[in-house]
């Protein structure tokens, strides 16, 4: 992939950890968050 898809498979990935770790963590609020901000491609 090109340096650009590089970069927002790394911003993905990133976005990912931070979910699982909110779920872990049982934040329900951050778990919202993150997700809502995923799916309107918010960054």
């Amino acid at each position: 992939p090109s340096v650009r898809g590089r970069a927002d498979l790394v911003a993905d990935a990133h976005e990912h950890t931070a979910l699982l770790d909110a779920l872990i963590a049982g934040d329900q609020g951050v778990v919202r968050s993150l997700v809502g901000q995923h799916f309107t491609g918010a960054r």
